[in-house]
């Protein structure tokens, strides 16, 4: 039985070679195993003894299949079949009996069947990159305190961006609120949203426009919303570093508690940042929105940010301050709130 063992697998062993692919090389090498492709003038063939080997398309001599295989030529065609060669030509016999002749040099591409082409799937993969995608980012913090005094504090924030090759709409909102019994008033406690698109309409150019609207009742703004249109500038757009400028014209409206409403037209500027290094995020936000009646009528908004990644996939911890400037608050207000924050980031797709 062992004696029979033997022989079967001494008699498979020896087979192999004939029912293999084979690729001969001009130096006279012999390779055999399975033509998996033939992409950009290199034939890939998945060896039994050295795995997926890469030979480039111009060392080959001859070239033959076993089983059908599909090949593509310079001039557009495409056939299936086995493969042989025939003095300098390539012949590709197929199932129904018909054989089509070309020569190795016009030999552009060949695949497996059940798989994708080369070509196919390089333009499955530019589409994809043209295509848009959600990504998802949302933050939150709760910090509570009791015993000599007692104050509360929570702030939260959620972005979804939905960007293309050609454009990207961003919705925003955030919630932030600190009171403590050691003041009648809550030291913050703001709310706001908005939305913005943008049109990629060259590779440095773009053209945006943006709402935004909110409250702030520490500075007894009952609603405060603000409409801009302008166009942007990308200054850098690399893996490592991202800056973005716009300028357009707006309209600013806030309805106090206690005074007139404020209903202006506006100018509109801004400026985004964001810079990556092996550890962390750096991120600079910043808009100023100055009346065009009066400059020194304005609302300024500056954040900048560390954000650094944790083990758990898509979290992150965000440390950073915020500044919202507004030149109208009243007398008995300050002007400048200062934030400074710990934040926990998730971010999905």
């Amino acid at each position: 039985m062992k004696k029979l063992l033997t022989t079967f697998a001494l008699s498979q062993l020896a087979l192999s070679p004939i029912i293999a692919d084979t690729v001969i090389t001009k130096n006279g090498s012999s390779i055999n195993g399975t033509i998996v492709e033939l992409d950009g003038g290199a034939l890939t063939i998945d060896t039994p003894f050295g795995g997926k080997i890469t030979i480039d398309q111009k060392n080959i001599e001859r070239l033959e299949t076993d089983n059908p295989i599909f090949v593509s030529t310079k001039d557009g065609s495409t056939f299936q079949g086995t493969v042989s060669s025939e003095n300098d030509a390539i012949v590709v016999s197929s199932s129904n009996g018909d054989t089509n002749t070309t020569d190795l040099d016009s030999l552009t591409e060949s695949w497996q069947p059940g798989k994708t082409s080369p070509t196919e799937r390089r333009q499955l993969a530019a589409m994809k990159d043209l295509g848009r995608g959600w990504a998802h980012e949302a933050s939150f913090d709760l910090i509570g305190k009791t015993g000599n005094s007692d104050s509360q504090a929570l702030a939260a924030s959620y972005r979804a961006t939905l960007d293309g090759q050609s454009d990207k709409l961003e919705f925003f909102a955030s919630l932030n609120f600190q009171d403590t019994d050691e003041s009648e008033n809550p030291t913050t406690d703001d709310a706001r949203g908005g939305i913005q698109y943008t049109n990629k309409f060259s590779e440095k150019w773009n053209w945006y426009a943006r709402s935004e609207f909110g409250r702030d009742a520490v500075k007894e703004i009952d609603l405060f919303t603000n409409a801009a249109l302008g166009f942007g500038r990308v200054l850098a757009n690399t893996d490592t570093r991202k800056l973005d400028v716009q300028a357009g014209l707006g309209y600013r409206y806030e309805a106090y508690e206690d005074k007139d409403d404020l209903s202006t037209a506006s100018l509109d500027f801004g400026i985004s940042h964001k810079e990556t290094f092996k550890w962390g995020d750096l991120v600079n936000r910043f808009t100023i929105t100055p009346s065009i009646e009066e400059l020194s009528n304005f609302r300024a908004v500056h954040d900048t940010s560390v954000q650094l990644p944790l083990k758990a996939d898509g979290w992150s911890l965000r440390f950073g301050f915020n500044t919202d400037y507004d030149s109208e608050a009243d007398d008995d207000l300050e002007k400048l709130d200062l934030t400074y924050y710990t934040r926990l980031v998730l971010n999905w797709k």
